[in-house]
């Protein structure tokens, strides 16, 4: 997968995550690791794995199987950057910065894993189509 690729799949994320954390206050300053960890754990799978979005249209997983990849990436993801990653939120631009890194670790190691599951049709192989 291509770099712009995995850019536009974490920006597309990271968009819908912030809409959605906004609402539940988890860009708040001083929301813990743990909690917004956890906020996005919960949330990311759904927003990721809906059925007219890129993974359910270019890689053949129904919404179960992508939903337990994107929780398993998303763990891998933290324990990757659980050294550089602060122990606290201070800002909303600190959390949507965070936002980016790992739903841009979590976009790579999805195509990766799948790329036996990915359809070969025009759509799927345009990267700006996305």
């Amino acid at each position: 997968m291509s770099l712009g690729r995995a850019a536009k799949w974490a920006m597309r994320c990271v968009t819908c995550t912030i809409i959605m954390a906004a609402s539940s206050n988890a860009d708040a300053p001083g929301i813990t690791r743990a909690q917004w960890s956890d906020l996005l754990r919960a949330r990311l799978p759904g927003l990721i794995c809906t059925e007219h979005w890129y993974v359910r249209q270019c890689f053949s997983v129904n919404a179960s199987e992508c939903e337990s990849e994107v929780v398993h990436d998303f763990d891998g993801c933290m324990q990757q950057y659980s050294d550089t990653m602060p122990q606290e939120m201070r800002s909303k631009e600190e959390s949507a910065e965070w936002g980016k890194t790992i739903t841009s670790c979590l976009g790579v190691h999805f195509e990766q894993k799948m790329k036996q599951h990915k359809k070969s049709s025009a759509q799927c192989a345009t990267p700006g189509i996305w």
